[in-house]
């Protein structure tokens, strides 16, 4: 297993957000304004409502998606560092 697919994530609890048409409207603490996640990262929020590894997430999200959770792992890291990066998830230890 790799150090990236070992890391767990979960949402952020005092995150605000707010499920929407189309997807997830998010509002970190720190943030100033809203930002919103369309349908793919929005079932991706779903998921993180429980700490979850790479693996994981992708065999959550996989059948719903209508794609092979190898190719779901692929695009994981990059948006879990991107809704971390803006505040929205936390890692688990």
């Amino acid at each position: 297993m790799s150090a990236e697919a070992a890391r767990r994530w979960q949402r952020r609890a005092d995150v605000l957000w707010h499920e929407s048409l189309g997807g997830v409207v998010l509002l970190p603490p720190e943030a100033t304004d809203p930002f919103a996640v369309s349908a793919p990262a929005a079932l991706l929020w779903e998921a993180l409502a429980a700490p979850r590894d790479v693996d994981e997430l992708a065999a959550a999200m996989s059948e719903p998606l209508g794609v092979p959770a190898a190719e779901v792992a692929e695009a994981l890291p990059a948006l879990l560092d991107e809704l971390a990066g803006l505040g929205a998830l936390r890692e688990d230890p």
